[in-house]
């Protein structure tokens, strides 16, 4: 059993990168909390106190960690997703390359963007 756990703590994704731009390596990893997986960043300004970017659920998924392309992404909500009387803030997100996306494969996928000194995770896609 306590082999199982280990090579599923394991497989869960880890990336590095410079994610809020402030030229010091970050380490984004998805984690295990309990019963749920979270999606957590240690910036390399401040490595002893990660920053949680987001819940990702209880059910194991296929997780994945990647940086972006630069250009231009249309949101989940820009592309007609959600229901009519949702607001839609962004209809798009203009990426200079190397956020942090995150998500399940073949599922859903979210752009985590540094802004006013946090970050703010946006749906791209479900």
């Amino acid at each position: 059993m306590l082999g199982l756990l280990l090579a599923t703590a394991a497989a869960l994704p880890t990336l590095a990168g410079d994610f809020d731009r402030d030229g010091k390596r970050d380490v984004a990893s998805i984690v295990r909390k309990g019963a749920n997986y979270e999606l957590v960043v240690r910036r390399g300004a401040d490595l002893l106190h990660p920053v949680l970017i987001g819940k990702l659920g209880s059910r194991h998924a296929d997780f994945f960690l990647a940086r972006a392309a630069p250009g231009v992404a249309r949101t989940w909500c820009g592309k007609g997703g959600g229901s009519d009387s949702d607001p839609c803030p962004r209809q798009s997100v203009r990426l200079r390359g190397g956020e942090l996306t995150f998500g399940n494969r073949d599922a859903s996928e979210s752009v985590a963007l540094w802004k006013g000194g946090r970050f703010e995770p946006i749906l791209l896609s479900d």
